[in-house]
């Protein structure tokens, strides 16, 4: 019995060992991806002008979602099924 124990114990010590490893593995790898981004992010130029286009396009997107029913009440129709007449 104490064998089988032994036994038990050391597999799952070694998969638990197996885990930190993927693991440690997996966030090298995603810290890698996480600088390479950041360093893009770093080497953009953001202007005063890109942040007014950003609050532009937030404040007409609150405008059409509080309006959304009047928007569509106004919507027209196409429709795409027209053939042009030969004259």
């Amino acid at each position: 019995m104490n064998t089988y124990l032994a036994i038990m114990v050391t597999a799952l010590a070694f998969t638990q060992i197996m885990r930190v490893i993927q693991n440690s593995i997996q966030l090298r790898r995603q810290r890698i991806v996480f600088e390479k981004q950041l360093k893009e992010l770093a080497d953009m130029e953001l202007t005063e002008r890109d942040f007014e286009i950003q609050r532009k396009a937030y404040r007409l997107l609150v405008e059409y979602l509080e309006h959304r029913d009047q928007f569509e009440e106004c919507a027209v129709e196409v429709d795409f099924d027209y053939e042009a007449e030969d004259d």
